[in-house]
């Protein structure tokens, strides 16, 4: 072996082991996120279901079930006793056939039922409320009624919690309107919903909101309001004032059927007869749509939330979220979002001193849908903001807090491998310190879920966990990990420079060899060997 192939070996071995040390550096802070992943359990099936259960960070304990084609939640109430009931859509098969699920949670975060109701064709639920002195729960939404058409009717179904069995259905609407129900909420043994009528086949064939009063014991209709204009209204929502018995009323409409970019966003105010007492419209922005709405007693306002125009960039939306009085003025504008990229928000409920938001977005991780949610104290403060990133699509519609001031999420999601199937998403989540961790992820990797910052070293358990980096060790941190990486870039450029250096040296030396000429690095450390020998001379002299 030449001494030039053994230099060289020795040199390729030496930056082996540079570059695998650096490597280690660098993919140590992975370790703690390999370890938390939870592996999907499967809950032993029933006559009629078998969804996977699983954990998340984010949404805590996550249930997804697949049936027929497609499962989408589209809404969810919780009870005093911790129980919650959701409600969506079955399609049974990829075109136009649709049935209604409804599914019990209790408190312990189990499902105890899941069930299919099939009425006609098409049978869409929307909205879900709950009258707990009778145990009767009320699914709102729509159903087919002429199939040549394709006109609906607003859908009622009344069920018994404990058994999710049906107690009685009732159809409203007009045989030359085609109505849907849309939001719902419920009032002293009186159902109030309010929802979208179209005429077909008119010179005004655009839908018009309208809200109306049903008994909740005799299924009859009490009053109803409605509106029948070339207006082009969509997405109305309804919540109540209980101290004040007044409902509240919130809608949008275009401003131009033509253009439908510009949009107008109504509020009404109505007492529970159905009377008007006033009416407000709001045009902030014509790009915000609203979506969903709630009011807040703790704060005696109504929160408001939907999409809107980046500031900086108004071909992309941000979520939104409106604060108003119960006297129609605005109090407060929080724009929440990603920087060019879409956000449209979905729903919003509150717990104590918190809103949480939901919705959808674009994933700046996997170019797809998905779903995220946001924690925002009552004062306009964002704790988090996040999206789920490891669907392949998903989607939150609805959210409620139950007696535990648990977080009980519903949508949709669908894995990489689903295709043309989508699956119900169902979590139930709490995050007790505000750090963006489910409580009930914590107790998996063993930090503090009453305590933000675990290890005391100024980062969240959030930030450290989504920072690969261990929140229970104060010298591991999203500072310390970045000076790491660094330091390991800058040995690593060192070392590649040195050896490109050196190989040049070592093949400039084999060329002039061969002539017996020296090189010019030989030549260059020639003239330093004799400087310094001509000085040793003189100083012995």
């Amino acid at each position: 072996m030449t001494f030039k192939l053994r230099k060289q070996l020795k040199i390729t071995f030496l930056l082996a082991i540079l570059f695998l040390s650096n490597v280690v550096i660098v993919s140590q802070f992975n370790i703690l996120s390999i370890k938390a992943q939870i592996t999907d359990e499967q809950i032993e099936p029933t006559t009629n279901f078998a969804p996977s259960k699983s954990s998340d960070y984010l949404l805590g304990i996550t249930y997804t079930w697949l049936e027929d084609f497609k499962v989408v939640g589209s809404a969810v109430v919780s009870d005093s006793l911790g129980n919650s009931y959701i409600t969506g859509t079955v399609n049974t098969d990829l075109i136009t056939k649709t049935d209604i699920f409804l599914g019990k949670t209790n408190a312990s975060g189990e499902i105890l039922w899941l069930k299919k109701w099939d009425f006609q064709e098409k049978d869409i639920a929307n909205d879900i409320v709950i009258d707990e002195s009778r145990n009767q729960l009320f699914v709102i939404g729509e159903t087919l009624i002429n199939t040549t058409f394709g006109y609906s009717d607003v859908l009622v179904v009344c069920f018994d919690t404990n058994t999710g069995e049906e107690i009685w259905n009732a159809t409203y609407g007009e045989l030359d309107l085609s109505e849907e129900g849309n939001s719902a909420v419920y009032y002293s043994s009186k159902l109030f919903i309010t929802g979208t009528q179209t005429t077909f086949f008119h010179l005004y064939s655009s839908p018009n909101v309208f809200s109306v009063c049903i008994d909740s014991l005799s299924s009859s209709i009490l009053w109803m309001q409605n509106n029948t204009s070339s207006s082009y209204d969509f997405t109305p929502s309804i919540v109540i004032d209980e101290n004040q018995e007044e409902l509240f009323l919130v809608f949008n409409r275009y401003l131009k059927i033509s253009n439908d970019q510009l949009y107008r966003f109504h509020l009404r105010k109505l007492l529970l007869n159905g009377s008007t007492i006033w009416e407000s419209i709001f045009g902030i922005d014509e790009s915000i749509k609203i979506n969903d709405a709630y009011f807040s007693e703790s704060t005696d306002t109504i929160k408001i939330t939907g999409q809107c125009n980046e500031i900086d960039s108004p071909a992309n939306k941000d979520a939104i979220l409106l604060t108003l009085d119960t006297s129609g003025v605005l109090l407060q504008e929080i724009k929440i979002g990603s920087e060019s990229l879409d956000e449209f928000a979905l729903t919003v409920t509150a717990v104590n001193e918190s809103l949480y938001i939901g919705g959808y977005g674009e994933s700046d991780v996997r170019s797809n849908q998905a779903s995220f949610l946001s924690k925002i104290s009552l004062d306009g403060e964002i704790f988090w903001f996040d999206k789920i990133d490891k669907y392949a699509i998903s989607s939150i519609n609805d959210l409620s807090i139950d007696s535990q001031d648990r977080l009980i999420v519903v949508g949709s999601c669908k894995f990489d491998y689903d295709y043309l199937f989508e699956r119900l998403l169902l979590a139930i989540t709490k995050d007790s310190d505000s750090d963006n961790l489910s409580d009930y992820f914590e107790e998996i990797i063993g930090t503090d879920p009453e305590n933000p910052d675990s290890d005391a070293d100024g980062y969240t358990d959030g930030e450290e966990y989504l920072g690969y980096t261990d929140p229970l060790n104060a010298n591991s941190n999203p500072r310390n990990r970045l000076r790491l990486r660094n330091l390991a870039i800058v040995l690593f450029i060192l070392l590649v420079v040195s050896f490109m250096v050196i190989q040049f040296s070592i093949n400039t030396f084999s060329r002039k060899s061969k002539t017996n000429e020296k090189s010019a690095i030989v030549l260059f450390f020639e003239k330093i060997r004799l400087k310094i020998k001509g000085r040793k001379k003189r100083i012995d002299s």
